[in-house]
């Protein structure tokens, strides 16, 4: 995208006072001189919209907040014809800033972080004023680093606030022109109609990436509920009706033998292997979708699902309801009966034959529910710091469904003591019983 560079300085953006004082008044040398004065400013702003409309146009069109920042920045430098600059991040966990993306003699400061107040950058960043320091050496606001990176070479800068919709989300600022001329207002406000623009731009590059993250997360999670359907069908349903099939076809060749005793007696076998096998099958269904999750709701839901537990063995499962039942609205109550099958689920694969207990009850304008087991237990911050190398979602999952509902959840677990999830979610919309 060319810009152009040729630019001695926006000293001045008031065109109307020197102009309309003469409208009356005979053309003298100095009219004339103003005249064209004027004249040169207007052009300069002209062409300092048109290329800030180039710009504004590519910055939008940018989805990879990588690129993204460092256009924004190389764009700064050829607006302002400067010959370095940097743009910072804010950071909130931290509150600090990051220099994003420098350029020039500030190259030895990409990376680093300052507090949020600290330099220049830090006192534009958190007053979101705009400033222009015409002599860096004579600024107390001068940060240390970027003074050992820039001094004594640099003299002047002009730095902005980034912010959209009121939020403050770093600084951008350039330094000394290439031709020498100074900073003035008329810079100032075109690097801060840059800004704006930018702004926007690097909040959208971070919703699309934050967008594109979360689909990417929803595909593996539903990859990974493939799987374990997979896993459950072939180890179940699966085995039994070969077993099924193996069955049948003995017993088409004791009637053609002629051993009917023994042929019933195999219908009889038959027969229990095949209620064997729808019971899985419908337990298969429920554990999907349960039809009385949604016609009665999670407190008879779990009833339900603790009595097929318990048929199947698996686990010793107990469900202790301390309140009265409640309907949650929306999708509440399928997002904590999938916690509580996910909770479940690692004490079968993790502590099979482990006692399982449900607990219900309310704490003001909360649901509290725990699942406890008596298993191994492990080392939560251990496993949730490997989620990337074990390829395994669980217990992330179990968060992101929580917070989807505006609930909390938290994991307690040790070797040797068992684990408790427990989940409380805000009842402020109970449905209709």
């Amino acid at each position: 995208m060319p810009i152009s560079t040729s630019r001695q300085g926006r000293n001045d953006a008031t065109l109307t006072p020197s102009v309309t004082s003469m409208h009356n008044s005979p053309l003298t040398r100095e009219n004339v001189y103003q005249l064209e004065q004027a004249r040169r400013r207007a052009e300069e702003q002209l062409d300092a919209m048109r290329e800030l409309q180039q710009v504004a146009q590519s910055l939008s069109a940018e989805l990879n907040p990588e690129r993204l920042l460092r256009k924004v920045l190389s764009s700064a430098l050829q607006l302002m014809d400067a010959s370095a600059g940097a743009l910072l991040l804010h950071e909130p966990l931290t509150d600090e800033l990051k220099f994003q993306v420098v350029e020039g003699s500030l190259k030895g400061l990409e990376g680093k972080r300052v507090k949020s107040g600290e330099g220049i950058a830090g006192w534009v960043f958190t007053h979101g004023e705009p400033r222009i320091v015409d002599d860096l050496r004579e600024d107390p606001r001068l940060y240390h680093a970027f003074h050992r990176a820039a001094a004594p070479r640099t003299h002047s800068l002009v730095a902005v606030p980034l912010i959209i919709m009121g939020k403050k989300i770093g600084a951008l600022f350039v330094l000394d022109r290439s031709s020498g001329d100074a900073f003035g207002a008329g810079d100032l406000d075109v690097l801060n109609a840059l800004a704006i623009q930018s702004a926007v731009a690097i909040e959208n590059a971070r919703l699309y990436r934050s967008l594109w993250d979360e689909r990417n997360r929803i595909l593996a999670v539903e990859e990974e509920v493939r799987k374990e359907l997979a896993r459950e069908v072939h180890d179940g349903p699966a085995q039994l009706l070969s077993a099924l099939v193996m069955n049948v076809r003995f017993v088409q060749t004791l009637l053609g033998e002629g051993e009917l005793d023994l042929a019933r007696s195999e219908l009889v076998s038959l027969e229990e292997l095949s209620e064997r096998t729808l019971k899985m099958v419908r337990e298969l269904l429920f554990n999907q979708r349960p039809v009385i999750l949604e016609t009665q709701g999670l407190f008879p839901a779990l009833e339900m699902y603790v009595n097929r537990l318990n048929e199947t063995r698996e686990v010793t499962a107990s469900l202790e309801v301390m309140c009265e039942p409640v309907r949650l609205a929306g999708r509440a109550d399928r997002t904590i009966f999938s916690i509580v099958q996910e909770a479940v689920g690692n004490a079968k694969k993790h502590a099979p034959g482990a006692a399982v207990r449900i607990r219900l009850e309310r704490d003001g304008e909360r649901l509290c529910v725990r699942v406890i087991d008596t298993g191994p237990g492990f080392d939560v911050s251990r496993v949730q710091s490997t989620y990337d190398r074990r390829g395994s979602l669980g217990l992330l999952n179990m968060n992101e469904r929580a917070q989807q509902i505006g609930a909390t959840l938290r994991i307690e677990s040790a070797a040797g003591r068992g684990t408790t999830v427990m989940l409380s979610v805000p009842v402020t919309s109970e449905a209709r019983p």
